[in-house]
């Protein structure tokens, strides 16, 4: 009876010691964990470096594996849209009036779009952007960080005009500064016993643009992302059309017998059309930075700074006439109006170095992974421009007007006044954005 007991007990403890080895052999001592990789500069992990959980650090559900495969790190590409409504708002300073008339109205008449004394408001406008991008996945940012991607936007600023128009007021001088004489003089519209007349005034004006950018993510603080830092190179234009035109009609009596020099008037209209039209045309390159923040899930300011440096094509094109209606209602029409005459009509064009500087800032909400809507705030600059009103020149040879009374024995001045004289502007615009942006 001992020996099977016996024998009984030791083949129990040698399975027992075989089936203790064995679980050792297969669990063997716990490998301590590798330590990843650094992070780049940027903020993201090297690719060789096993990629970031979706999930918060430290919070993998058990028995899951909060490992993804590399390739997951870059979300696929992002199409997007950004539409924006704006209100423009022309900061540029007012310039000289060109008409004198007891009507208040033409103290106002600027260049197109300058609503600083012209009782307008501001104008509304449009920006338009079409963008392809890679992302990096990020837990706490939706959508992840975009880190490379190209974007094209298409800015318009609505057609504007300004106009004034003067028909009743029995006083209407345009007033000049007679070379010949050298003394203030003016062209008589409208004046008791004289003439009855009118005068009309309008300035327009429109301006759109394009850009090309590439946009690169150089640094997001991960994990647990609050802001990111972007660059961008690119191309931009613009395009800035104006015109001013300044038309008058006067109607002189039939007894001019108080009016000596005018005689040769009596009964007859005259008709005045002068015309300043100017076209800048912008071409260059430009460079940026730009940044967002991400203060709450709900909520993230988005900044941009843009610098575009080249030329701007100058384009000028003056002109003037006059219409003569006689008693007999035979007409003869001449080359050159008032401001507008044979030495300053015709079309000229220059290149100058121009930069157009462009501040945005945004605040924006995701109402969804596909939508964002925001507000936000513009500025754009735009240096050494042409712009109609300082074009014209108020220093004339009176001999160069026609149906002017010149003094008996006046001799041309040989000064080719009035000049083309180029002046350049600035361009400067505040504008609030209203905004949507797509993404699939």
């Amino acid at each position: 009876m001992k020996q099977p007991y016996l024998s009984s007990l030791a083949i129990i403890f040698t399975w027992a010691v075989a089936a203790t080895a064995q679980t050792a052999v297969k669990s063997g001592p716990v490998a301590a964990p590798t330590q990843p990789e650094a992070l780049s500069s940027r903020g993201s992990m090297d690719i060789a470096s096993p990629a970031v959980s979706n999930q918060p650090v430290g919070s993998c559900p058990v028995g899951q594996s909060c490992a993804m495969d590399f390739r997951e790190r870059y979300a696929p590409g992002v199409f997007s849209v950004d539409a924006e409504y704006l209100l423009w708002f022309f900061a540029s300073a007012p310039q000289e009036n060109v008409i004198a008339t007891d009507d208040t109205r033409f103290r106002s008449l600027v260049d197109s779009g300058d609503g600083v004394r012209s009782g307008k408001g501001p104008t509304s406008g449009a920006r338009l952007s079409f963008g392809y991008w890679q992302s990096i996945s990020n837990p706490w940012t939706d959508g992840g960080i975009r880190d490379f991607g190209i974007e094209g936007t298409l800015l318009f600023v609505g057609s504007r005009s300004i106009c004034g128009i003067d028909q009743s007021t029995a006083n209407i001088i345009r007033p000049f500064f007679d070379a010949n004489n050298r003394t203030v003089s003016g062209f008589v519209v409208a004046a008791p016993g004289l003439a009855t007349g009118a005068v009309a005034a309008r300035s327009e004006g429109s301006l759109w643009g394009a850009e090309v950018n590439v946009w690169k993510n150089i640094y997001f603080n991960y994990p647990g992302t609050t802001c990111s830092v972007n660059v961008m190179g690119g191309f931009r234009y613009l395009d800035l059309d104006e015109r001013l035109n300044i038309n008058s009609t006067t109607t002189y009596n039939q007894n001019l017998a108080a009016f000596p020099a005018f005689t040769s008037f009596a009964g007859n209209s005259i008709q005045v059309f002068d015309s300043f039209a100017t076209r800048n045309q912008f071409y260059g390159g430009q460079i940026g930075i730009g940044g967002k923040f991400f203060p709450t899930d709900l909520l993230f300011v988005d900044l941009a700074a843009k610098l575009a440096l080249g030329a701007t094509n100058e384009d000028l094109a003056t002109a003037g006439a006059q219409l003569r209606t006689f008693v007999n209602g035979s007409q003869a029409s001449s080359t050159g109006g008032l401001l507008a005459l044979p030495s300053n009509i015709g079309d000229r064009t220059k290149t100058k170095f121009s930069q157009v500087p462009e501040l945005d800032v945004k605040i924006a909400s995701p109402l969804a992974r596909w939508l964002t809507v925001s507000v936000g705030f513009s500025t754009i600059y735009w240096n050494r421009i042409l712009r109609p009103l300082p074009q014209i020149e108020r220093t004339v040879d009176i001999t160069q007007i026609p149906n002017f009374p010149v003094a008996a024995g006046t001799v041309p001045t040989g000064l080719n006044q009035p000049g083309v004289p180029f002046r350049q502007s600035d361009l400067w615009l505040l504008g609030l954005s209203f905004g949507a942006e797509l993404r699939w």
